[in-house]
């Protein structure tokens, strides 16, 4: 006798209906991981070209908020143009006559400024040495500063009458700097008679000594640069503070195809009405009329975000402006690909102390 024995199984139409219900759930996942990766790759793509991009306005820009810190009336003359003169404070901005490649032409700036010299105050009453009268002032009390060591060798004193520019010797201590003063500068403002305590009081701004920067673009259709060198006033090697390098022959994952500044001239008229206006070039003779200036740049980044297979069309392509929309040969840049990053970053610094230099030329 024969046993029939039942058992349950799937039939072949359920086995590939379940094969198929597990492939599209594997393909979904799929594209969803695939999807979330392209995500990631973009936004660590942005992230990436905005701390570029961050970092070199804080860098241009924290220079230039101490133009004429500490600098004195002379250094606006505008008969100086050579970035070794000290009589000049901006130099002004140069654009080549002409275009290099198809991305505009070169800009410099040329411009002095104490940024990385030590800054303090004075922290205790001044005293002399032989009476209590300027120039015999010598020994100063600092707050300590990170910025000090025992090579500075010139300081400026930020004076209600003046600033008034010394050679020292610094010795540090713990908690303060001793400051020995060797000589007053022949520049020091005619300030004898006046007691040192009233000259130079507690709180007295003091700063290192200048540094001549040269802010150069230099852009191409296959390379650009942006260069932030510098040099100590009282003479020295050239520094690189910023060198930002873009060459298609060589490795590099950015580029900088557009980079713009402008400067803000403010003007009376004879009625006493006051016109602002934003200018490419300034005048020697007119760089008193400066109280800002702006600059901006686009940063590309040359890593594949997403792959998209064919390009759009050029008309398709999205354009970025940095100032002006009107001025499309020097200020607006049009994407050349879907799949590359770009961003514009721009920032607006204000000379105070440029525009009390020139208010200082009035006060009697």
């Amino acid at each position: 006798m024969v046993k029939f024995v039942k058992i349950k199984a799937f039939t072949l139409l359920e086995l590939m209906v379940s094969i198929f219900i597990t492939v599209t759930i594997v393909a979904s996942f799929y594209k969803l991981y695939e999807a979330s990766l392209k995500t990631e790759r973009s936004a660590a793509i942005r992230v990436s070209v905005n701390l570029l991009g961050e970092q070199i306005l804080n860098t241009l820009a924290d220079s230039m908020k101490m133009i004429g810190l500490n600098s004195q009336k002379g250094d606006l003359d505008a008969s100086y143009a050579d970035i070794d003169s000290t009589t000049s404070v901006v130099k002004g901005i140069f654009r080549q006559n002409g275009l290099l490649g198809t991305y505009g032409a070169k800009m410099t700036l040329n411009y002095v400024s104490p940024y990385g010299s030590p800054i303090t105050k004075i922290s205790g009453g001044a005293s002399a040495t032989s009476s209590d009268k300027f120039p015999a002032c010598k020994n100063f009390n600092l707050f300590n500063s990170a910025a000090f060591h025992t090579d500075v060798n010139k300081l400026y004193f930020h004076t209600q009458y003046g600033v008034v520019p010394a050679n020292v010797a610094v010795e540090a201590g713990a908690d303060k700097l001793v400051v020995t003063v060797n000589s007053f500068s022949d520049d020091a403002p005619s300030i004898t008679g006046k007691y040192c305590k009233s000259i130079f009081p507690v709180g007295t701004l003091v700063t290192g000594e200048d540094f001549f920067y040269t802010l150069d673009y230099l852009p191409g259709k296959d390379t650009n640069h942006l260069y932030l060198a510098y040099k100590p006033a009282s003479g020295g090697d050239l520094k690189y503070l910023l060198k930002f390098d873009y060459n298609k022959d060589t490795p590099s994952s950015y580029s900088m195809p557009r980079f713009s500044m402008q400067f803000l001239r403010e003007r009376v008229d004879g009625e006493g009405n006051i016109t602002r206006t934003w200018v490419t070039n300034v005048p020697f003779a007119n760089m008193k009329e400066v109280i800002a200036v702006r600059f901006g740049f686009i940063i590309l980044s040359k890593k594949e975000r997403v792959y998209r297979g064919e390009d759009s069309p050029s008309e398709d392509l999205p354009e970025y402006c940095i100032f002006d929309e009107k001025d499309h040969e020097t200020e607006c840049y049009k994407l050349p690909s879907l799949n590359y990053t770009a961003s514009v970053f721009r920032r607006v610094v204000y000379l105070a102390n440029f525009k009390m230099l020139v208010d200082s030329e009035n006060v009697q």
